[in-house]
């Protein structure tokens, strides 16, 4: 900062926050370099060590976790409405997440191409989060293009495997992977990847945040190059996506004073959110873990990690995408 400039704490402090988002990037960038080396010099140790069960592991602790505030979230909203029982929030929360995982059993394959576009659209928007971006009316399209290279990475680089997921997930070979397979022969996911880069390009105004999440774009890549679609989404969900978030709760929502006079680092900022979110986590966590052994003793115990695993994030994903559009438009 140059000498004789003042700014205003508000500002003093939106400028730590966003120097510490754009450590996330490179550090986000760096993993990723790292793996690749990893994976090239040590293929074994890699494949032992990143599977199926440490990805559910780090998903049940750092992915879900950056939606267990959303209970602060709610309860703002209520005092805004003027309601005072907390228990209502709670109700209704839940009773969204059960009747997804009823809508998931009764229509597969609506519910996993629902999660698709409802995803790659909340990945798109929320990874924005600290970005100050090019206003355009198609806002809403243009970040749904953006994310949907966290469905369209790995249909590029590891087709059959996504496809063999998605048929597990929606109960046999239908139409939509019909629709898939059309794509890939027609190079049409290609085609997604580059919208995709497009977009991650053209919404963010200054060079330097382009630059930044060309950044995210390539280490997506290169992950989804490396690794098999579950693991690569995985690292992306919990090492970039989520703790963006939690990054932002303590920014937006924990009201987290920062000493600008000293150095902040993430490590910091997620033992504050854990504070906070320690307790919801767990029980979410919990309800997953004994969904996986409620299923597992008929299907094989990575089938049982899948049917889990997504269908238990699309129920977690629709109150908490619908109470992010509330806090949005009544409380930011």
């Amino acid at each position: 900062m140059k000498k004789g400039v003042y700014l205003t704490p508000f500002f003093r402090i939106k400028m730590f926050y966003n120097h510490i988002n754009a450590n996330l990037s490179l550090l986000f960038l760096k993993i990723s370099l790292f793996l690749l080396g990893f994976t090239a010099f040590l293929p074994q140790l890699s494949s032992s060590l990143f599977n199926n069960y440490f990805c559910s592991f780090l998903i049940l602790t750092i992915g879900l976790s950056h939606g267990s505030l959303d209970n602060l979230k709610g309860i703002k909203l209520l005092k805004y409405f003027k309601l005072k029982n907390v228990s209502i929030f709670y109700v209704i929360y839940i009773v969204l997440s059960l009747l997804s995982i009823l809508f998931w059993i009764n229509y597969p394959v609506i519910s996993l191409l629902f999660l698709l576009i409802l995803g790659s659209y909340h990945f798109g928007k929320e990874d924005l989060e600290f970005i100050e971006i090019n206003k355009n009316i198609f806002k809403n399209l243009l970040f749904l293009l953006k994310g949907l290279i966290a469905v369209s990475a790995p249909l590029l680089f590891n087709f059959n495997e996504t496809i063999n997921i998605f048929i597990l997930l929606s109960n046999e070979h239908n139409y939509l992977i019909t629709i898939f397979n059309y794509l890939n022969e027609n190079n049409y996911i290609t085609l997604l990847v580059l919208l995709s880069f497009i977009t991650t390009v053209y919404l963010p105004k200054d060079l330097k945040t382009k630059f930044l999440i060309y950044v995210e774009f390539s280490s997506i890549l290169i992950l989804n190059y490396i690794f098999t679609p579950f693991i690569a989404f995985t690292i992306y969900f919990c090492f970039l996506h989520s703790l963006r978030h939690i990054i932002g709760l303590n920014k937006n929502l924990l009201n987290y004073k920062l000493d600008t006079n000293r150095s902040y680092n993430i490590y910091k900022l997620l033992i504050n959110f854990y504070k906070y979110a320690l307790k919801l986590t767990a029980i979410s966590s919990l309800i997953f873990i004994l969904g996986f052994y409620t299923i597992n003793n008929n299907q094989s115990l990575d089938s049982s990690i899948y049917k889990i695993i997504f269908p238990g994030l699309a129920a977690l994903t629709i109150p908490h995408i619908l109470l992010e559009y509330l806090y949005e438009s009544f409380i930011d």
